[in-house]
């Protein structure tokens, strides 16, 4: 099997999917098939191509396995295939129906509970389509352009169809596709003799993260129904937000979370860069995560070379950045935080706002305030770095190389038209003061939410003994997250 292309549309948002009609003929009793799952089409084929030339002309044929349960979702994304079918492709799909394309395999299905499988296949697939060598035993799609070269060589010479496709087609594969055969257990696996080994599939990191989700029942039970919901809405054709984010936590994290609960119509990923190992920056590596599910990623990719704090550009990073918008039908970008990111999240020819939660990267002294390092043509970040001491993720540069970032991360986001957010009017009022050049710099101001909840509780304060007010800071303090300015 060979990976053929990766896929760069999002199923069913192409209009002509809704005109690509797909008559299907249950074919090939369960009970015909090779004892593996194997198995050919071929010899009931003919006689059925033959009738549906002659009945449904120009519609695609899907043949399937009596018992078989495809489903309008599973069929949707099938018509998605058959709009952009190249004469000669036909399709198969993943099925538990057929040991060797079931990407449950040998997992373990006792957590999986209610959660729909072909949703989670959806999800959790690469989008790249493969090349499969066996003729199958469960499902066919023959799109119209294929049925129109069967049809000639029918004609000019009575064959087999499966003789035909042998010779002039190609049988692919698309990992986000995945119909159940109720009558098989679904985490069938090959048999294998003592002396035979398994042949990883060649969509084996769609097994390693359904592996993964499968771990924690709890969770899993957490997350189905945002699956499920992110599957209707891919269906639907429904648009999707990408957000760029840390791993840090603090105000970043609860803006995003208290936007995506906002946003419940619309599917939302995070991009977050992760710093698994302390000391070697902050983007190590970029994790996709599915709305406000933290525990599981839906797809990780190790940076090289890594980004420590921010970079220009990143080739690597711009690969993830055109994948992830093709796969996911990503169509608007909110930046949270360039913290381990590039520059190049900001060039995305998508609409972009970045939300300002602190000064950075004009000023990458996270915990100490500019206010008093201003100076009539701006900042004195200088003067600020010999006072105090950067993170460890950021210690890689001097002032002068700080403020060439600054000044190329202002370039781009006037170049790119990216528009500018800041939940707090102290931010909006004083970013525009560090440079000279961000003097015509506007943010919107967009506050932070607060749980209803919290307006309807009122708290008695404890007296103290000085008469003093006594203030509760909710959350953590730390360095890097506003420690200095609290204890001052």
């Amino acid at each position: 099997m060979t990976i053929l292309s990766n896929d760069q549309s999002h199923p069913s948002r192409d209009a002509e999917n809704s005109r690509v009609q797909i008559a299907v003929h249950r074919v090939l009793p369960a009970a015909e098939r090779a004892a593996d799952g194997s198995g050919s089409f071929s010899k009931t084929t003919l006689k059925t191509l033959k009738n549906h030339l002659d009945r449904f002309p120009g519609e695609a044929l899907l043949l399937l396995t009596p018992g078989l349960d495809i489903r309008e979702t599973e069929l949707e994304m099938l018509r998605s295939l058959a709009a952009e079918a190249r004469r000669g492709e036909v399709y198969t799909a993943l099925s538990n129906a057929v040991a060797d394309l079931n990407p449950f395999a040998d997992t373990n299905i006792e957590t999986i509970g209610d959660t729909d499988t072909s949703g989670l296949v959806s999800l959790l697939g690469t989008g790249e389509v493969f090349e499969v060598h066996r003729m199958p035993s469960h499902l066919l799609l023959i799109p119209v352009p294929t049925l129109e070269l069967l049809a000639s060589e029918i004609t000019n010479r009575p064959a087999d169809p499966g003789d035909i496709l042998e010779k002039h087609g190609k049988l692919l594969l698309h990992d986000r596709i995945f119909v159940a055969d109720p009558s098989v257990p679904l985490n069938a696996a090959p048999s294998l003799s003592s002396h035979e080994e398994f042949r990883p599939a060649p969509w084996g990191c769609l097994n390693q993260r359904i592996d993964e989700w499968l771990q924690d029942e709890t969770w899993l039970k957490q997350s189905s129904h945002v699956v499920d919901a992110y599957h209707r809405a891919c269906l639907a054709g429904d648009s999707a937000d990408l957000h760029i984010t840390h791993s840090w936590g603090g105000g970043v994290a609860r803006w995003v979370e208290s936007f995506i609960d906002s946003e419940p119509e619309r599917n939302q990923f995070r991009l977050q860069s992760e710093g698994p190992r302390s000391g070697d920056g902050a983007g190590q590596k970029l994790s996709l995560y599915l709305g406000n599910l933290s525990e599981n990623a839906i797809a990780s990719w190790w940076l090289e070379p890594i980004i420590s704090s921010t970079v220009a550009d990143h080739p690597q990073y711009q690969e993830i950045i055109s994948y992830i918008v093709a796969r996911y039908g990503i169509s608007r970008v909110i930046v949270s935080s360039l913290v381990g990111h590039s520059l190049d999240a900001l060039r995305i020819d998508l609409p972009t706002i970045e939300v300002l939660h602190d000064f950075y990267p004009a000023w990458p002294l996270l915990d100490i305030h500019p206010q008093g390092f201003l100076m009539e043509q701006g900042a004195d970040l200088s003067e600020a770095m010999e006072k105090h001491e950067l993170l460890p993720d950021f210690r890689g540069r001097g002032s002068d190389s700080w403020k060439v970032v600054a000044r190329l991360w202002w370039k781009t986001i006037q170049d790119r038209q990216v528009r500018l957010a800041a939940p707090s009017q102290s931010v909006a009022d004083l970013m525009p003061r560090l440079y000279p050049e961000f003097s015509n710099l506007v943010a919107s101001v967009i506050p932070h939410g607060i749980t209803e909840n919290w307006t309807n509780v009122h708290w008695q304060p404890r007296p103290r003994d000085d008469g003093k007010l006594k203030l509760l800071i909710p959350g953590r303090i730390q360095k890097g997250k506003g420690k200095s300015l609290l204890l001052k």
